[in-house]
């Protein structure tokens, strides 16, 4: 092995990763109104999350989502083509699979 990548992978054992403390989801989304997430990196789907209201005294204290029944993909559905197969399947009560989703 080179001696210099060996002495480079020890010196990457050696980063230390903090969190990061600076940004607060609440101040920020309160100050600019949404924000742009990628969830899923495999799928890259990318969701908008916008502000609607803001609730004094909730509380939780933070960001929460409190509805939004079937406006977004459920686990695992294999990217936007496979999230409108599961449409297809999800309102036809008459497909085969319709029952298991």
């Amino acid at each position: 092995m080179n001696s210099e990548f060996a002495e480079r992978q020890l010196q990457n054992f050696k980063t230390v990763i903090h969190k990061p403390t600076g940004i607060k989801i609440d101040n920020y989304i309160e100050e600019h109104g949404l924000i742009h997430h990628v969830y899923d990196y495999g799928d890259d789907w990318r969701i908008l999350i916008n502000l609607e209201e803001i609730i004094e005294g909730y509380c939780y204290g933070c960001p929460t989502f409190i509805d939004g029944a079937e406006i977004a993909p459920p686990e695992d559905m294999g990217g936007l083509l496979g999230f409108y197969e599961f449409l297809k399947v999800y309102y036809d009560e008459n497909h085969p699979e319709h029952g298991e989703l």
